[in-house]
């Protein structure tokens, strides 16, 4: 909680698109992950916490690939929650974490709500692999469910927090909404819940997209990791998932589905690509990427006689070419 407010702060922290909900319920804590070494002590290292702030953006630059939007998000989330970035952004103990989970069986869900008691980082765990999570709060759970986010939505008139960044700070919601959502989650029905719900099958194309800004290197060799931008508009009210660029200034598209892509998908990124082409300069090329779990027949015919690339995100987040009968050609000038 702030220093200048009596109110415990409340927080909507999401459960990695790694589902750590079984492991934080067994465990009672939550944390965050982009493990670059204790943070407190590169904190205490700097002048000044801008300083401070630049030594952990360099950091995760070295030992992350994702984009500057990215980067910064993730800076944001690791200081707030390690503590050093301001007495009032920052996870305290007595404020309370809503835990939003991945969406299960098509629905989003809340899996409880925990009162935070002490911070410690666990740098065993960067030793582990990359998306090890040493950023620890021990918690107390106050309710667990899992319970659908729409049950609750039923309960308070839409008053449940949305969030699609990892951490989100609602400073509208007290103590009365927490208690309210706690007898909430007691009194709605528990989703039914197995193992297999906690791969990366319940991955969203939220998720998808933040994995393609931290790991962009796995799109395609030709494109200029620096310049890769989410989320940008190619004119009017279009808005293409990922812009980026060649090193020879060629124009990159990149259009992100979390479920199977059909024709479709296909012509919405058809669309990016026209809206796009009539600002490029005459001397450049666009290369039009779709990304899916899987595609249809149709989507690949189209996409292949459009010259559209497509590639396939396994689910647990891997990148590969899709096979397809049509010749692959280069994109047209």
């Amino acid at each position: 909680m702030s220093e200048d407010n009596t109110e415990p702060d409340i927080w909507v922290l999401r459960s990695g698109y790694y589902e750590c909900w079984p492991s934080w319920s067994d465990e009672n804590v939550v944390s965050v992950g982009w493990p670059i070494g204790c943070l407190r002590d590169l904190h205490e290292e700097a002048d000044t916490t801008s300083e401070s702030k630049s030594k952990i953006k360099e950091k995760l630059d070295e030992k992350h690939d994702m984009d500057k939007h990215a980067r910064n998000s993730a800076a944001g989330t690791i200081r707030t929650v390690a503590g050093i970035r301001g007495s009032d952004r920052n996870f305290q103990q007595g404020d309370y974490v809503i835990i939003l989970g991945k969406p299960i069986r098509g629905e989003s869900v809340i899996h409880g709500v925990a009162e935070l008691k002490k911070y410690r980082y666990d740098g065993d765990k960067t030793d582990v692999k990359e998306d090890a999570h040493p950023y620890v709060w021990d918690v107390n759970f106050c309710a667990k469910g899992s319970v659908y986010r729409s049950d609750l939505e039923e309960e308070f008139d839409g008053s449940v927090p949305k969030s699609r960044q990892t951490l989100i700070r609602k400073t509208e919601l007290g103590q009365e909404f927490i208690s309210a959502i706690k007898d909430a989650i007691d009194n709605c029905d528990t989703v039914d819940i197995t193992d297999e719900h906690f791969t990366h099958s319940s991955i969203d194309e939220a998720d998808l997209q933040r994995y393609i800004s931290e790991h962009q290197n796995k799109l395609d060799s030709r494109l200029d990791q620096n310049t890769l931008s989410r989320e940008v508009s190619v004119g009017d009210d279009a808005r293409i998932d990922f812009r980026g660029k060649t090193p020879q200034d060629d124009l990159f598209l990149v259009e992100v589905k979390a479920e199977t892509a059909s024709t479709k998908a296909v012509d919405q990124l058809d669309h990016y690509k026209n809206k796009a082409d009539s600002n490029r300069p005459d001397s450049t090329q666009i290369i039009s990427m779709l990304v899916a779990p899987d595609f249809n027949e149709a989507a690949l015919k189209k996409a292949a006689q459009k010259n559209f690339l497509t590639r396939q995100v396994h689910l647990e987040a891997r990148f590969e070419d899709v096979d397809r009968d049509v010749p692959t050609t280069e994109p047209s000038a």
